[in-house]
């Protein structure tokens, strides 16, 4: 899937198109410490080409069916697993990051980890 990948000041924020994604088939994980890996699955639309057919049916039904069924002509829509990884140029915030999926559009927002300030300790 396409996504833009916008830095601010104090983060980035990820939009992906992901049409037909439900939540349950999305992941959304570190496998290090600085990759962002979006994954899932895209399973086929509900239409009566996806219907199983059952076997018990007799030849005649079944031949009858098929006559009527349209044929598919065209394909273009992904359907399968997929897989996205981001790598980020600061450290970021791993337990801050928040993500939504609204009308098929991911949002996630990464914030940027807080810059290491020096301490002085009085003894």
């Amino acid at each position: 899937p396409r996504f833009d990948v916008h830095e601010t000041k104090t983060g980035y924020e990820l939009h992906g198109e992901l049409p037909g994604v439900e939540r349950e088939n999305l992941r959304i994980e570190f496998t290090d410490d600085d990759a962002l890996v979006i994954s899932g699955h895209v399973g086929p639309a509900a239409s009566p080409l996806n219907e199983k057919k059952t076997p018990a049916a007799p030849a005649a039904a079944a031949a009858a069916a098929a006559a009527a069924a349209p044929r598919q002509w065209q394909t273009e829509r992904s359907l399968g697993e997929f897989s996205r990884r981001f790598l980020f140029a600061q450290k970021v915030d791993r337990d801050a990051i928040s993500a939504g999926l609204h009308n098929g559009v991911l949002v996630v927002s990464v914030p940027k980890a807080k810059r290491f300030q020096p301490r002085r300790i009085v003894v």
